[in-house]
């Protein structure tokens, strides 16, 4: 059983990012396409980070992390970048693209509120059938060192959950031993 005090803190986190969202939404200088199923997020709050390895490579080990503890393959791998702190979250999105661990799954750039709307989530079953859902928070972004509170979720009140740290060493992004791992 999850802890109630986690998924009172994921209900805040997902109404704080939805707030924000529809704020963002509301100053958009160009309307969102009417083609897509799902918003597409488009901002993140930035981090400055401290001059050294690009943190997006930390993220792809992160995100490769949580897709195989979650269980790995499902056809759509959504993930929420507004917690992530990057400044350019869409290269993130092209990094993922060119990894053939995803081989033919549709990445995408989402939140689980966005994705409840387009009817992807099933409120009733709590089931995100044939996806997986990564979420971030509280990064902390400094040279060579990513540290972020990461989840990641297909349906039920199970989740991975955990935090991780990423470190650049020896031209290349290496996952620490996550801690506080949560599987529920």
């Amino acid at each position: 059983m999850m802890d109630p005090t986690y998924t009172r803190g994921v209900k805040t986190r997902v109404l704080l990012v939805a707030f924000g969202l529809s704020i963002l939404a509301g100053c958009s200088p160009t309307p969102a396409a009417e083609s897509s199923p799902t918003p597409v997020v488009e901002s993140s709050p930035t981090i400055t980070a401290e001059p050294g390895p690009d943190p997006v490579g930390a993220y792809e080990v992160i995100v490769g992390w949580l897709y195989a503890a979650e269980g790995g393959p499902g056809a759509i791998v959504a993930i929420d970048v507004s917690g992530t702190g990057l400044p350019e979250p869409d290269r993130l999105l092209v990094a993922l693209q060119a990894d053939p661990r995803y081989g033919s799954n549709e990445l995408m750039f989402t939140t689980r509120a966005a994705l409840e709307e387009a009817g992807l989530i099933n409120k009733k079953k709590l089931q995100f059938e044939g996806g997986i859902l990564v979420e971030f928070s509280n990064p902390s972004i400094s040279a060579g060192v990513v540290t972020v509170e990461g989840s990641a979720w297909s349906g039920g009140l199970a989740a991975t959950a955990a935090t991780l740290t990423a470190r650049y060493q020896d031209g290349a992004w290496v996952l620490d031993r996550p801690i506080h791992v949560v599987v529920a």
